[in-house]
């Protein structure tokens, strides 16, 4: 236990962002926020960025930008511009993870 909080083994959590990387926002009919990260073409090359591209359903080159984390409703939300990948999820949680300090 952790801070309280009971520590989940690592592979029941890659199972966890696994799914969060199949299922969209609108499987969920209950959530009306969500947590959003923006996506920019200024590259910082810092660890709380995650670099996208064209084959990652993206329009252009871009960076996820994890510092600049916020909570839109999910109305704001219309059509998915592309679907992180598992592994693009696990570069994700990282660059949260640094952003955020934990």
């Amino acid at each position: 236990m952790v801070d309280g909080y009971t520590r989940i083994p690592d592979d029941e959590v890659d199972a966890f962002y696994e799914d969060l990387a199949r299922r969209s926002i609108a499987d969920v009919p209950s959530l009306r926020k969500v947590t959003a990260v923006p996506a920019t073409r200024r590259v910082r090359g810092i660890p709380s960025e995650v670099p996208l591209d064209e084959d990652d359903g993206m329009p252009g080159a871009c960076v996820l930008n994890f510092d600049s984390v916020i909570v839109m409703p999910k109305s704001w939300f219309v059509e998915p511009i592309c679907q992180l990948s598992p592994e693009r999820m696990v570069q994700a949680c990282r660059a949260l993870a640094v952003a955020v300090g934990c």
